[in-house]
């Protein structure tokens, strides 16, 4: 990937000076390791191709794109070897990092920032580009899907990393008026949207012509002469495209005057009013599809070509992505705090339920722990205010229960009592209450102690951001330390082979060494591969392990590394003890018992074994689940087998 170009214009100093004050949006796991592959002029299709399988739906977002192309000059795409060289290397890394940020940058923390609105805009700019370049040919359509879904990419830097402070430019910027938001910008931040925009795309290797399009296309009759370059027509398109996910996001009353603006903006382009209108209709209709395909929220749009209007209306709008302020069809991420209110009072429940319903609380009501349960599971509230006294008190035995689940032990817990007695204080504390207050509630001290707990739900929540923040880490480096070439990759399953497997055992082996980690090896074999083959040939063997590695794929977590050889497979479980790998292994065996290829019903033996600090070194830890896999073998086939001094002695801290 290229360096950002000096023909840009724009202050690429002042830019670096701007990343310096914080951790730009940037690619991660199978994206990173993609655009790492891509830097490689030797690269194979093969090899992109393995990379690209770890992430099904990664994988089916570029075979939909390479269908996208509209040209009608190739057969339809299904595989992902198809789709890459259809697409191109250029297009494939440009989607990775398009589609990596989507996914990754859903939310945030910037309050006027409304981030599901920003990715259907962004979506609709995707398609539109694609669409307007297959009929300009100004360029690949593929790479002008990606310029339209990233041109608005310092939008979301801004929102990122320097949340508190953009939220303020947001909400006193104009609605709707970008290029004096641009000033503000550049007054608190040096930089405006735009050119962190371009500065961003041409740091990816993005050529210069589409970053130079982002940076002009705001203000096209200031910056851009009425000729026909390509850098004009890219630039006028991008436009286009912008005024039409403008249209798509306005509300019905003001959808007359941009459709107008958006005529007006196709007009350079050659295109008749009629024309344009057609064409918006089918944008509409691939931002559906995509908006299904990536989960990005889409909405019912009249009909473009059905739309009557005044020509003679003056436009009332110079600018698309509406800000804080502007109708919207989409709802905003700030949702309120939900509450389940649990006791056996239903007046208290009513009191307490109003004073929070006039603070803006969402409320749910349980009379009982049973159906305090299952409102906690189904609506997953971020506090619970329950009756330390119900009956039997089952009060503290819900909190109790409800701290044993992952859901649960995210949610803040505030108590009520009749007494502030020592004994059930402590009680109540010991359950897992977080706070508690004493009857009779005041509405006054109720509110300040919910408004205490957003505190701790907002520190536990930057918590939980940081752990994500070393997972995808984490998965960086999986991705980029282990890129398998295609001679290593079982090529029936995706897999490693047994050449790959070995070189991954040594570096997880060295890992959990270096980290003083357990390491688990779970060694399968399908028991009836041989009757298989008799039965059906090679195609029911191929049918079978394709199916056994669909369960694996399943049953084990991404960080979990999956080999195969013949009929067996080998699993690496890093930070997995010997007790919790053997509930995963008897979880494999129950799944593969419900394949069945032709007549006949597999099943399959295992061994087990983990690096427990007396196996010397890592051949000897598969050597180890080997023997296991023998003796369950020996033993009837259809068993799970473990090293039996080690069985159930110890537990691991990150269990499957």
């Amino acid at each position: 990937m290229t360096a950002p170009s000096d023909m840009l214009s724009i202050d690429l100093a002042l830019f670096e000076q701007f990343k310096a004050t914080g951790d730009l949006p940037s690619p991660r796991g199978v994206a990173l390791a993609v655009m790492n592959a891509t830097r490689a002029e030797e690269v194979s299709i093969g090899e992109l191709a393995n990379i690209i399988r770890t992430d099904p739906a990664f994988a089916g977002r570029l075979i939909k794109a390479a269908n996208g192309m509209g040209t009608g000059t190739h057969r339809p795409v299904a595989s992902i070897d198809r789709a890459l060289m259809v697409l191109g290397l250029p297009a494939v890394r440009n989607l990775a990092l398009g589609f990596s940020l989507l996914a990754d940058h859903r939310k945030g923390g910037c309050a006027a920032f409304d981030y599901e609105r920003y990715w259907s805009s962004s979506l609709i700019h995707a398609v539109a580009m694609q669409m307007l370049a297959l009929r300009s040919h100004v360029a690949p359509p593929d790479e002008c899907y990606c310029l339209g879904l990233l041109c608005r990419i310092g939008d979301l830097t801004l929102a990122t990393l320097h949340p508190g402070e953009y939220a303020e430019v947001l909400r006193r910027a104009e609605a709707g008026d970008d290029l004096a938001r641009a000033e503000s910008e550049r007054q608190r931040f040096s930089m405006s949207h735009a050119e962190i925009s371009a500065a961003m795309l041409s740091g990816w290797g993005v050529p210069d012509i589409f970053a130079e399009a982002v940076l002009g296309y705001e203000a096209l009759p200031a910056r851009l002469a009425e000729h026909a370059s390509r850098q004009a027509i890219l630039t006028r398109s991008l436009g286009l495209a912008h005024q039409i996910a403008r249209v798509c996001l306005l509300d019905a009353a003001r959808q007359d005057a941009a459709i107008q603006v958006l005529i007006d903006c196709a007009i350079p382009l050659g295109f008749e009013a009629g024309e344009i209108l057609e064409l918006c209709d089918r944008i509409v209709e691939g931002w559906r599809e995509w908006g299904a395909l990536v989960s990005v929220a889409t909405w019912p749009v009249p009909r473009f070509s059905e739309w009557t209007f005044n020509p003679a209306a003056p436009p009332e709008f110079e600018a698309p992505l509406p800000v804080a302020g502007e109708s919207e069809r989409v709802p905003s991420e700030e949702k309120p705090c939900q509450v389940l209110i649990l006791g056996t009072d239903p007046a208290e429940r009513q009191c307490v339920g109003q004073v929070l319903c006039t603070a803006g609380y969402e409320i749910a009501e349980a009379s009982g722990a049973e159906q305090g349960a299952q409102l906690a599971v189904l609506s997953q509230p971020q506090l619970i205010i329950v009756s330390c006294t119900l009956p039997d008190k089952s009060g503290l035995a819900f909190v109790r229960r409800l701290r044993q689940t992952r859901i649960g032990r995210s949610i803040y817990v505030l108590g009520l009592t009749d007494h502030e007695g020592e004994e059930e204080i402590a009680e109540a504390f010991e359950a897992g209450v977080d706070d508690f207050m004493t009857r009779p509630v005041n509405s006054r001290v109720l509110l300040a102690r919910l408004k205490a707990s957003q505190r701790v739900l907002g520190l536990q929540r930057e918590i939980e951001h940081g752990r994500d923040e070393i997972r995808h880490f984490a998965a960086e480096l999986m991705m980029t330390r282990l890129p398998l070439s295609a001679a290593q990759t079982d090529s029936l399953t995706g897999f490693a082979n047994r050449s790959g497997f070995d070189d991954l055992l040594e570096l997880e082996w060295a890992e959990a060494v270096r980290s003083s980690r357990v390491l688990s090896c779970i060694v399968i074999e399908l028991d009836q591969i041989a009757r298989i083959r008799d039965e059906t040939g090679p195609q029911g063997v191929d049918q079978a392990l394709r199916e056994a590695a669909a369960v694996l794929r399943a049953a084990l977590r991404s960080r979990d590394q999956i080999a195969r050889s013949d009929s067996e497979f080998a699993v690496l479980c890093p930070g997995t003890s010997l007790e919790d790998a053997h509930r995963v292994a008897e979880r494999i065996r129950f799944l593969l018992g419900k394949i069945t290829v032709g007549t006949l019903k597999l099943s399959a033996s295992l061994g087990l074994a983990a690096h427990d600090g007396e196996l010397g070194c890592a051949r000897e830890l598969f050597e180890r689940a080997r023997e296991m896999l023998s003796l369950a073998k020996a033993n009837g086939h259809n068993r799970v087998c473990v090293p039996p001094e080690k069985s159930g002695n110890e537990k691991g801290k990150n269990a499957v």
